[in-house]
């Protein structure tokens, strides 16, 4: 589906505010007309997994510029979703199918790959989701794993992981099925990152953006959550909160000691924000809980698992040594990790 009422200029004026959002350069010449067709060729395939894709669904209605609506009625064709397609049933399976029978489609998938009791964990259209991942993701241009869960099973893999949860990217290289797949986590992941992932794949005629070695977006997932946190400089300063409620909270203090996993987790949470660029959870008061840390290839690295081990070894060793302190003028990020290493080992 074309772009109706949609002029060129507007359209790469919206292409450049997703590649400076991402930190690029924006989109280089008159490059409308190529965009147009790439637009009006281009399919949308949208896949859920388990019942976390809706975190992911309801974060996407938050996006900004474009808004969603924008986005599906008149930037893509999106050709099947479980979610938003208007046809129901058996209609809405045929138009899946000959969506994928015609292939060049860029797949969405939400949710973990549920791959317990044959596949049966997750049922969808009287077949195993598994098989409906395999047909879908055959034929796709590119693979987007959106959020922590469809990376590599998020809080679905954690144990005891009764249903053998796992990522995309490893599902596929196990059922031997070759795509390049994008990695984009977050519980739920930010709605700004898959637009500007489907600016590159799309629009930009490219396969994928450029890929960190876990295939997550480099312009998004290359540096810390600390590298940019509006509370940096209390961090260097040596001034932290270590209680809720406290004088120290209150002056917007470092929240490191209860477990903040900001500089432990690559992701621009705090340059792109959420809800229309309203906030996030660092300026809302909350330490970051390290959501966007998910390696494709282990289920059992999940975020929920590893986060919940350092954050308590992180509380424990705080209170217990003081290494907090503002007299350290010290790489406090070095001490930090050698000091959680000596609690873990001693405990």
């Amino acid at each position: 589906m074309a772009a109706p009422g949609l002029s060129s200029a507007e359209l790469l004026r919206r292409l450049n505010i997703e590649e400076r959002k991402s930190g690029r350069d924006g989109v280089e010449g008159d490059n409308s007309e190529s965009i147009m067709a790439d637009l009006a060729r281009e399919g949308f395939f949208h896949r859920e997994g388990d019942g976390r894709a809706q975190a992911a669904q309801e974060s996407f209605a938050q996006v900004e510029t474009p808004d969603p609506a924008e986005v599906v009625l008149e930037l893509l064709s999106l050709n099947y979703s479980e979610t938003l397609s208007a046809a129901a049933g058996w209609s809405m399976e045929e138009a899946k199918e000959q969506t994928i029978e015609s292939g060049n489609y860029v797949l969405v998938y939400e949710g973990a790959v549920l791959e317990g009791w044959g596949g049966q964990a997750l049922r969808v259209a009287d077949k195993p989701g598994t098989e409906h991942l395999i047909e879908a993701a055959k034929n796709a241009k590119t693979v987007v794993a959106l959020g922590s869960c469809a990376v590599n099973g998020g809080w679905m893999g954690a144990h005891p992981n009764s249903s053998d949860a796992l990522g995309v990217e490893q599902f596929l290289k196990k059922s031997g099925i070759e795509v390049p797949v994008v990695n984009i986590p977050g519980c739920p992941a930010n709605p700004e990152w898959l637009v500007s992932v489907l600016v590159d794949v799309i629009m930009l005629d490219s396969k994928q953006p450029k890929l960190t070695s876990d295939n997550k977006p480099e312009s998004i997932f290359g540096q810390t959550i600390h590298d940019n946190c509006e509370r940096r400089g209390h961090f260097e300063n040596g001034e932290f909160v270590y209680k809720f409620g406290s004088e120290e909270e209150a002056k917007g203090y470092c929240l490191y000691p209860l477990g903040c996993r900001g500089p432990q987790t690559k992701s621009t949470c705090g340059i792109t924000m959420w809800n229309n660029r309203r906030s996030w959870c660092v300026q809302a008061g909350s330490p970051c809980i390290g959501c966007c840390e998910a390696n494709p290839n282990d289920p059992g690295d999940n975020w929920v698992e590893v986060n919940t081990r350092s954050t308590s070894a992180i509380a424990t060793c705080a209170s217990a040594t003081g290494w907090f302190s503002p007299a350290r003028s010290l790489s406090r990020l070095q001490a930090s990790s050698l000091q959680r290493s000596s609690c873990t080992a001693s405990a």
